[in-house]
């Protein structure tokens, strides 16, 4: 007889040995750690039954029975695996077997059960509870936030997403739902229509971490999403922060989530955000605040009279600001908003810093600087990584080389000439035209007027149109007018070298520009 069936034997014979004992499914299941369902199971067969159940779940065992030994020795080395991990080892192991998860998972379960190799479990610590005293009328409101899977119009599912607020002395509720997850702006409404609600403002809330408001809690320091510390700065409200292990702390909140989900929301269609709020408000007077709390055992609508005195005044703010979201520049003047880039102008970026104010208007994005002034408009583009540019935005490269041209031009004695050679030289080498303007002007500063007139005359007669080149021809002229006299007259009386004219050398020699002057 096999590993397999052998234990199988061992587990029928002895449950049915306690069974004759006395013993209980649940002292079983302790005693052989395996399951209760299994326990059951295995009593409720006889051997005639047991027989033909171990025949026929072999059958089914199908494509990892050749792999039952070596699962089961690594279940026994590393009890503490989940069945996902021995899935991907089985994968890592034995590229050519195909199954499934949730096969994996069906085997992994029998061969814990099988042979006794339950998963350990963590023993969690226990709390010790300790009863508080109540906080004074109008000291505290708790906060949470819960989702639910609704029945929707034919057959469909819809997620809403609700934000709960509870006074902590009278456990006066309010709710608010959504059906699309929750924003800073959306948590910031819901707060005022909270505060709106119960007609007045608590010392301080309490939150657990949730990513819309909280970004981290460091030692104490708590940082919140910069919409969030406006709004805490506006409302003057203290805030009170219990870390996400330790929900006891925010017990109230947590119970009326629950309850929100249980009482109101089991069994109810979905139609809209408009009517589930309106039943919500209805439940809310009807049962949630008209009907006596299990805790206090006393109505919270009739406790809230109280508790109402005791709140600070609600005082109105303006919250248009909510619509702008902060982004920050890129080095390329680019901003990033849901997938693609859109441009700034010129200069916006200043520094790792730089950020704008992003507002969607109507189909169009509105990008406004830190004082709300806009400074670019787009229609927003509903693609994905495209780069979305206003052509107000590039630099005016055309404009920068006039005035560059200008600048230069004012170099030379014959200001209209040099222009115009300037014009030239762009068209042979528009792409370079900047550097060549500059390698012109730096060759120029120690050469007098004269000289500056006798190259551009020298290079336009000959289409010479280059920066290079026009620096060689005034070396040039430069090197005759400092030789002497007698060598310049010597260098006059020879005859011109025509040849000089028509050859294009491969680089810049100022021997040639030097030959060429000399002839003249």
């Amino acid at each position: 007889m096999k590993e397999y069936q052998t234990q199988r034997f061992m587990l029928y014979f002895e449950i049915k040995q306690l069974l004759s004992e006395k013993f209980k499914i649940s002292q079983i299941s302790k005693k052989l750690s395996i399951s209760r369902t299994t326990a059951h199971f295995y009593a409720k067969m006889s051997e005639r039954e047991f027989l033909e159940w171990v025949k026929e779940v072999r059958k089914k065992q199908g494509k990892l029975s050749p792999y039952e030994e070596p699962i089961r020795a690594r279940l026994a080395a590393h009890p503490d695996l989940s069945s996902y991990q021995i899935h991907d080892w089985l994968l890592e192991h034995y590229p050519d077997l195909k199954v499934s998860q949730r096969a994996v998972t069906g085997f992994v379960k029998y061969l814990r059960e099988v042979y006794h190799l339950p998963k350990p479990t963590k023993q969690k610590k226990r709390r010790e509870y300790m009863a508080v005293e109540d906080l004074p009328y109008g000291k505290q409101a708790q906060v949470d936030f819960g989702v639910y899977e609704m029945a929707a119009s034919q057959g469909e599912v819809q997620k809403v997403y609700f934000m709960i607020m509870v006074l902590s002395r009278c456990r006066y509720k309010y709710v608010y739902f959504l059906s699309r997850p929750f924003t800073t702006a959306d948590v910031i409404e819901a707060h005022e229509k909270a505060f709106a609600y119960f007609g007045g403002l608590p010392q301080e809330l309490v939150y657990d971490q949730d990513k819309l408001m909280v970004v981290s809690e460091n030692w104490g320091d708590i940082l919140f999403t910069e919409k969030f510390t406006a709004y805490l700065k506006v409302r003057k409200i203290e805030i009170f922060l219990c870390h996400k292990s330790d929900p006891e702390t925010k017990g109230k909140s947590e119970s009326v989530v629950k309850y929100v989900k249980s009482n109101f929301l089991n069994q109810r269609s979905f139609i809209n955000d408009e009517i589930l709020n309106a039943e919500c408000l209805a439940w809310l007077k009807r049962t949630a605040n008209g009907q006596v709390n299990g805790t206090t055992k006393r109505i919270p609508a009739e406790e809230f009279l109280i508790e109402k005195t005791h709140l600070g005044p609600l005082h109105p703010i303006a919250l248009e600001w909510l619509a702008y979201n902060p982004y920050h520049v890129r080095k390329d003047n680019l901003i990033t908003w849901k997938g693609n880039r859109y441009s700034v102008p010129e200069g916006t970026y200043k520094g790792q810093q730089t950020r704008v104010w992003v507002k969607v208007e109507e189909g169009y994005l509105g990008i406004y600087n830190e004082q709300k002034e806009q400074i670019a408009r787009h229609e927003i583009n509903v693609g994905k990584g495209q780069t979305v540019i206003n052509s107000n935005h590039k630099r005016d490269r055309s404009q920068k080389i006039n005035e560059l041209m200008e600048q230069v031009a004012r170099l030379f004695p014959d200001q209209q000439a040099a222009q115009d050679y300037f014009v030239q030289l762009r068209k042979a080498k528009p792409r370079y035209i900047r550097d060549q303007l500059l390698n012109i002007r730096g060759s120029i500063h120690k050469s007098n007027e004269a000289h500056l007139g006798q190259a551009l005359g020298f290079c336009q007669a000959n289409n010479i149109f280059n920066a290079g080149d026009f620096a060689a021809v005034l070396d040039s002229f430069s090197l005759v007018s400092q030789a002497p006299k007698p060598l310049l007259e010597e260098l006059l009386a020879k005859p011109v070298n025509r040849k000089h004219l028509s050859a294009t050398p491969q680089t810049s020699n100022i021997a040639d520009y030097e030959s060429i002057v000399n002839s003249k």
